[in-house]
């Protein structure tokens, strides 16, 4: 004859509790939770909804699927997440730094030398650039003469200036003397060699001869 087994050996079922207890179980919030059973993290075999739309939720049951079903990376990036957003509030809730304790950037004096420097160089670039632009249009344009032309022309300029001098004494020979004429002659060519050595000192010392010719008092 076969007995049917005590009641002290039935394992009693574990008790449930409401979603609200659950979600403060976890620390969550009951919105969370919800999702969780909505989204199949926690099964029906360990959340029973009632007829009347309550659920009742097997607490091991459940923390063992939550655990489970849940993705590590993901969860570290949500506390991740949670963690900036907490320290955002914190410097939020602080309000700005008062103007005392704000500092400029440190910044060396090798290192204004070196940004000065290097402006300067900039600077001496971008003059340099257009000066030889505008150098350049005024050639093209017929406004500016190369060095060995204006040399040139000065060369040729001097020595029609010596030859028309020269000739004046022998324009006036029929008005002068012998020896008025001798002296006008050397006067002539003693000016303008004192003229020639005066450019040639001009030349070998780099400076620019007068602009005005001085008048003797």
């Amino acid at each position: 004859m076969v007995t049917a087994p005590s009641a002290k050996n039935e394992t009693p079922p574990r008790p449930r509790v409401s979603l609200r207890a659950y979600a403060e179980h976890r620390g969550i919030s009951p919105a969370a939770v919800r999702k969780a059973l909505a989204g199949g993290r926690v099964t029906e075999a360990a959340a029973v909804k009632q007829p009347n739309g309550h659920w009742r939720i097997d607490v091991d049951a459940a923390d063992a699927e939550w655990t489970e079903n849940t993705d590590p990376i993901q969860q570290r990036e949500k506390h991740r997440a949670a963690n900036l957003s907490d320290e955002a509030s914190l410097f939020e809730d602080a309000g700005p730094l008062p103007p005392s304790q704000l500092q400029p950037a440190p910044s060396t004096k090798a290192g204004v030398a070196a940004k000065n420097s290097l402006a300067d160089m900039q600077r001496e670039q971008l003059r340099w650039k257009t000066k030889t632009a505008q150098m350049e249009y005024e050639r093209a344009a017929g406004d500016l003469l190369g060095r060995r032309e204006v040399e040139r022309e000065a060369d040729h300029c001097a020595r029609m200036t010596r030859d028309a001098m020269l000739r004046i004494p022998d324009r006036l020979s029929g008005l002068l003397t012998p020896e008025a004429r001798e002296a006008l002659d050397l006067e002539i060519r003693g000016a303008l060699e004192s003229v020639a050595g005066q450019l040639v000192a001009d030349a070998e010392s780099g400076e620019d001869p007068p602009s005005d010719l001085a008048v003797a008092q």
